[in-house]
């Protein structure tokens, strides 16, 4: 590489293959564990390696919790930054020279550097923590966004001494093969029947196999560390060859392909968009002062209509007077107003059911059960008194709220306190910090 969009491109095929590929090849073998075999063994020169990499993934010495993930990630780094270097330099050390007598390095081929790992590096504590956190992700693991702990974890990670081998071959040049410059081969073309046997043997041994979810690049989502391990990843990789780096905007415009759009439809619709923000802001505005916009430049047309007011559910459906909500409506609860003690589940529900006069009967967000009024004893007690945010860090996960993230949504179902009789509240949403 001797640009950045070299490395970015090589830190996309990296995260493609480490959360990617392989797990969806470990599906595979899962699905169809013999006509997997059978299609593998016609491949000698992939066979081994590919099993090798099933069972970093679901074989004995898998991680099984996020220390496991963080060591992980700390080996992927020294292999991917400091011995494939080392190995690269002691094939083509930096006085090789070409069959013609030419220096080897010379042009756009620079000589690498080893990076050494250190946890007070911003680049090296985020790919440790980005690896890892995406490892974990394959693995229904639950993650962690505390970087100094995971940097410190990283740090302690023993690292076995490189051990640079005459038997690794490396292409001189993009007309050997057309795999990465620095990108070892096998010495033998065809791998060993015994150990490809071995290892398969080792891979149905295995009692279950688990299900892995493989990451689906999404650019867009900061929360995912897919755009973070890409950024860390490349610019590691431009450390080694002496590029400079790239902030994560720039990592992501390049990675997720996105092409500016300035004298196009975007750039009208965000026009239109605008002049519908500026009623709002104004505030007081009747429904029949905003409009829907319908644009097609290639015709051209240009086409706008009054927007439909959202559908109103009554609380109390039988009751004239009661308190009317649409989908866009939430029932507020601001737990920072009280002592940290008392922001529980206990005291969401009271608001609620002091505000609205009803009964909660259960309390979901998204596919975890918070809450059911049928519950007793410890199982209730334990929901409803501890802190509401160790409540959803046990069932979600430690870190399941960003930093910048400020509420929480729940779905509530409620019975009238007089009637008994089902209500419809709206969503509720609790202000936690």
């Amino acid at each position: 590489p001797n640009n950045i969009h070299h490395t970015i491109a090589w830190a996309r095929d990296t995260f493609g293959g480490l959360f990617s590929a392989t797990p969806e090849t470990a599906n595979a073998f899962a699905a169809k564990p013999d006509a997997f075999i059978t299609e593998l063994a016609d491949k000698p020169a992939e066979r081994v390696e590919t099993v090798e990499k099933i069972l970093s993934l679901v074989g004995p010495n898998r991680p099984t919790n996020f220390s496991g993930c963080v060591a992980w990630a700390r080996l992927v780094f020294a292999e991917l930054f400091e011995h494939r270097i080392q190995q690269l330099l002691f094939n083509f050390p930096l006085d090789a020279t070409n069959s013609d007598g030419t220096p080897f390095w010379s042009g756009a081929k620079r000589p690498p550097t080893p990076v050494v790992f250190d946890p007070t590096v911003a680049d090296h504590r985020l790919f440790v923590a980005s690896a890892a956190n995406l490892l974990a992700a394959v693995l229904a693991i639950p993650g962690s966004r505390d970087t100094d702990a995971i940097a410190s974890a990283a740090a302690a990670v023993t690292v076995p001494a490189f051990v640079p081998s005459s038997a690794v071959k490396i292409a001189a040049s993009d007309d050997e093969t057309p795999a990465s410059p620095d990108a070892p081969m096998s010495g033998d073309d065809t791998a060993s029947d015994d150990l490809f046997n071995a290892l398969v043997a080792q891979l149905r041994a295995i009692p279950a196999l688990p299900t892995l979810a493989p990451a689906e690049f999404e650019k867009d989502d900061d929360s995912n560390f897919h755009i973070d391990f890409i950024t860390a990843c490349s610019n590691l990789r431009a450390a080694n060859y002496a590029i400079p780096p790239a902030d994560r905007a720039t990592t992501k415009r390049i990675a997720g392909k996105i092409v500016p759009a300035m004298i196009t439809t975007t750039a009208l619709i965000c026009g239109l968009v605008c002049l519908e923000q500026y009623k709002l802001i104004a505030g007081g505005k009747p429904i029949e002062e905003f409009k829907n916009g319908f644009v097609n430049i290639a015709l051209p047309f240009f086409g706008f209509s009054e927007p439909i007011a959202a559908p109103k559910t009554k609380l109390r459906p039988w009751q004239e007077d009661s308190p009317v909500f649409t989908l866009w409506d939430f029932i507020e609860v601001d737990l920072t107003t009280v002592e940290p003690a008392q922001r529980t589940l206990a005291a969401v529900i009271a608001d609620v059911e002091a505000r609205y006069a009803v009964e909660v009967s259960m309390i979901t967000m998204e596919d975890k059960l918070l809450f059911a009024s049928f519950w007793g004893g410890a199982k209730r007690a334990e929901r409803l008194d501890r802190p509401l945010l160790e409540v959803l860090e046990g069932l979600c996960g430690e870190g399941f709220l960003p930093e910048s993230a400020m509420f929480v949504t729940f779905v509530v179902l409620a019975d009238d306190a007089e009637t008994g009789d089902e209500v419809e509240p709206p969503t509720v949403r609790v202000r936690v910090r």
